[in-house]
Parts: structure tokens; C-alpha cells; sequence
């Protein structure tokens, strides 16, 4: 028969496992949705491809259509670079090539033990 100690020792994939997840699940969530802009549809771009970001239309200096906007939120604990980031995916999936970032808000919650979630608001540029 094997003893407990035995079984643990035999299955460290699941606490290596546990030890990676742990820190995903500490660090709170993002997501992002994104809608399009009238009818056209475009091809997603390539899961490699960078989005650029940008901070305002005035600092876009080539040629775009808006084709859509996104939405980004997370949890307090989630930096905002990980936010614009899910951003950026969805923004790709939407046939995007940039992003400019629109503001955004904290939202408060009633249960004192809930994280105040943020959200961010871009709009989705193609390059003509």
C-alpha cells in the first residue's frame, strides 16, 4: 500500500501547477469587447502583429478610418499596461491597426470587500 507521503512525492506536476497558478489568480482580471463601426468587416490581423497605442488622434500622423471601439477593464490589483494589452487583441480581431486611448473610469463597488474595477475606452484605427 502507499503510504500519502508517497503520492505527493509522485505527483509534483500538480503543485508545480498550483504554484504558477496562484499568481495569475492573485493578480485579478482583465478583459476587453470591442464593436464595430457600420458594416464593413475586416480581416483580423495576425496574432504577432503589434497595435500601436496611441494617446490621442493629434499624435496619429498617417491616414485612418475608425472602424470601431473598445473597451478594456480589470480589476484594481491589474496594471494598465495589461488591460491595454487585451485591448490590443481585441482591437487585431477586429481588423485594427492602432488604438487611441479615450479615457476611462474606476467604479466603485457597495461591498467594501470588492476591488474598484477600472475601465478604458479606445477607438479602433485602420490604416488607409
Amino acid at each position: 500500500m502507499t503510504s500519502p507521503r508517497a503520492i505527493v512525492a509522485s505527483t509534483p506536476s500538480s503543485a508545480i501547477l498550483f504554484a504558477l497558478l496562484l499568481p495569475a489568480t492573485l493578480a485579478g482580471c482583465a478583459a476587453a469587447s470591442a464593436v464595430r463601426f457600420g458594416t464593413a468587416v475586416h480581416e483580423p490581423r495576425p496574432a504577432g502583429q503589434p497595435v500601436e497605442v496611441f494617446d490621442s488622434l493629434a499624435d496619429v500622423a498617417r491616414p485612418y478610418e475608425k472602424i470601431g471601439r473598445v473597451v478594456g477593464e480589470g480589476d484594481d490589483g491589474v496594471p494598465f499596461a495589461r488591460i491595454v494589452d487585451c485591448m490590443c487583441d481585441e482591437a487585431r480581431q477586429l481588423g485594427a491597426d492602432a488604438i487611441v486611448l479615450q479615457g476611462g473610469s474606476l467604479i466603485g463597488s457597495r461591498d467594501a470587500e470588492c476591488a474598484v474595477d477600472r475601465t478604458v475606452n479606445a477607438l479602433a484605427l485602420r490604416w488607409r
